[in-house]
């Protein structure tokens, strides 16, 4: 098979550029159109005359005329491969009514090949072949027209409804926009809330070393979130994937309250008592006489 494509500065080959395939059977058109064009494949059989327009500056035209079909025509192709294509449609043309065992697609060969040479055709049989095509093209077309009526149906049902589905779209959008907000904010909180049951099981820690008991059972009731979401700040693990925040949690809890309770079964350890002495306090005898006594006793001597 050989594939010939449009010149893509051609008119109408801008974006999907017209194709045009040869095999042994016969030829497969590809048109470029508004939704991405539309294939045709034509057996030799079913082309009557192929013709070229080459002009002097330009890119050439294919015609390619059918038995019981429409006109096919294809542009935008350079001027040797025009002329190639018509050779090889040609070919195949005169192949496939003489017997179809001496066209190739390639065009050239060196090869040896093997003829086989039919019967020809009666005007019969051939009429009776392009009946069945024009049938076959006719049940084509048919289902061309209801694909085509129900896309119309469809985009008019667009045109007539845009409104709402306008309305419709916006709504969508806001609610995808507010889902987006509170969901960023509950994952805010989330992460919030577990910073502040970290700093708690710090104060449960310290209890414990501390030895106070009552103090860190109290703590570490506190240990409790809320939320089913995944951490996402914790290690991933490959078979459960991240913790949720109230398992993780309610897994700490319980692990600080066996060790807290744990604390109670140990034996206190008593201080030695510590006795202390009580000396007794010696009064000083002061020797020193009054001085209003010894005024009175100079005065009576006196």
């Amino acid at each position: 098979m050989k594939t010939f494509e449009a010149s893509r500065l051609s008119d109408g080959n801008k974006v999907f550029p017209a194709k045009i395939d040869i095999d042994n059977f016969g030829v497969t058109l590809k048109i470029p159109g508004l939704l991405g064009g539309k294939e045709k494949t034509l057996s030799y059989q079913q082309i009557s005359s192929v013709s070229i327009d080459t002009p002097m500056v330009g890119y050439s035209k294919i015609t390619f005329d059918t038995l019981g079909f429409d006109r096919i025509i294809a542009t935008g192709f350079s001027k040797d491969d025009a002329q190639e294509i018509k050779q090889m449609v040609q070919q195949g043309i005169s192949g496939s009514r003489g017997g179809g065992g001496s066209h190739h697609a390639g065009g050239n060969s060196g090869s040896p090949q093997v003829i086989v040479h039919e019967a020809p055709k009666t005007a019969e049989q051939i009429l009776a072949e392009a009946e069945a095509e024009k049938v076959k093209h006719q049940i084509e077309m048919e289902k061309k027209a209801a694909r085509d009526k129900s896309d119309k149906e469809f985009f008019d049902s667009i045109k007539k409804n845009w409104k709402a589905i306008t309305v419709v779209i916006i709504i969508a959008i806001i609610g995808f926009g507010i889902f987006s907000y509170f969901n960023g904010n509950a994952k805010q909180d989330d992460a919030k809330l577990s910073q502040q049951l970290e700093q708690i099981e710090d104060k449960v820690k310290l209890s414990i070393q501390s030895g106070d008991q009552d103090k860190a059972l109290e703590l570490a009731n506190q240990l409790v979130h809320p939320s089913h979401k995944e951490m996402e700040s914790q290690k991933f693990d490959t078979w459960s994937g991240y913790p949720k925040y109230d398992e993780y949690w309610s897994k700490k809890r319980e692990e600080y309250k066996t060790q807290i309770m744990a604390m109670g079964d140990k034996p206190e350890l008593k201080q030695p008592e510590v006795k202390i002495e009580e000396q007794p306090i010696k009064e000083e005898i002061n020797d020193e006489v009054p001085v209003e006594n010894i005024t009175e006793t100079d005065t009576t001597n006196n």
